[in-house]
């Protein structure tokens, strides 16, 4: 099943996001922290092995579709179009694509 982020992936291979769990917390802050409304997701912690031969995690995060639009802390604003985010507009109110 794919998954919507995939952090410490690449071309299916471990690259790894080590154990640094203040690391880790900031991406799965991300959501909620940078955008209004918080967006929702689920989170699964992967653990594999790098390139290295190093046990390390991967995140995988799923997130489901929505009809809502999210702004930044920046005030753009954008929308999920199927596999695409969108940008509708800025703080300006200024239509972008």
């Amino acid at each position: 099943m794919p998954r919507d982020l995939e952090i410490g992936l690449h071309d299916g291979k471990c690259e790894g996001i080590g154990h640094d769990r203040h690391l880790l917390n900031g991406w799965l802050q991300a959501g909620r922290e940078h955008s209004w409304p918080a967006m929702p997701f689920s989170a699964t912690e992967l653990a594999c092995v790098n390139r290295a031969g190093v046990r390390d995690l991967a995140l995988l995060l799923d997130i489901p579709a929505s009809s809502r639009v999210h702004a930044t802390k920046k005030d753009d604003v954008h929308r999920g179009v199927g596999d695409c985010t969108s940008r509708i507009c800025d703080s300006a109110g200024i239509v972008g694509t």
